[in-house]
């Protein structure tokens, strides 16, 4: 099957998921009422509880929910040359991104406030400046592999038995041989 078609396929099955599925949960299951105290109101404590923006909201679920694709996605699509894989980097590198941008609009309007992290005494812009630095960064990355996919054709590779700067013959007890007592097998 054409990739293109399996791309196209998967965006009708989440338009349809969107439209029709999360509409009969939110009206069948969860029985959303926009009346209702929710949880941050109900127990508004200044700390933990507090009425968010929902745009806020959304930067979380949203980093939430598209967390695994962007990793998930290239080992897939490499299955099917090597334009779906750079386009799923690609797209993984603009959603990070995004939801850095995201996280920088949170941390600057958390920045004007008086809050404070109850655990570290910090103010909570602080602690917070990680969404968009960590997300930054890793859009950083995914354009530098989608670069050298582009230019190689190869995703990066991890040999986890290599540590560079560690030579494994200096020490014998680091992999010790076999039928040696109290050697793992």
């Amino acid at each position: 099957m054409n990739s293109v078609v399996v791309l196209v396929l998967g965006f009708l099955v989440a338009i349809v998921g969107y439209r029709f599925y999360a509409k009969y949960i939110d009206t069948k299951i969860m029985k959303a009422d926009p009346k209702r105290a929710t949880p941050a109101k109900m127990y508004m404590d200044g700390v933990e509880f507090m009425p968010t923006s929902k745009n806020i909201l959304f930067g979380y679920q949203f980093k939430s929910i598209a967390g695994a694709a962007p990793i998930i996605g290239p080992i897939l699509a490499i299955q099917w040359g090597w334009l779906p894989a750079l386009i799923w980097i690609l797209a993984g590198a603009f959603f990070t991104g995004v939801i850095g941008s995201f996280g920088a609009i949170f941390t600057w309007d958390m920045a004007h406030t008086d809050q404070t992290s109850p655990d570290l005494e910090l103010p909570k812009w602080i602690v917070y400046l990680c969404i968009p630095l960590g997300s930054y960064l890793m859009s950083f990355r995914f354009l530098q592999v989608a670069w050298g996919f582009a230019r190689t054709g190869e995703l990066p590779k991890h040999d986890v038995a290599h540590v560079e700067g560690v030579d494994l013959s200096a020490s014998p007890a680091l992999h010790p041989s076999e039928g040696v007592a109290g050697a793992r097998p």
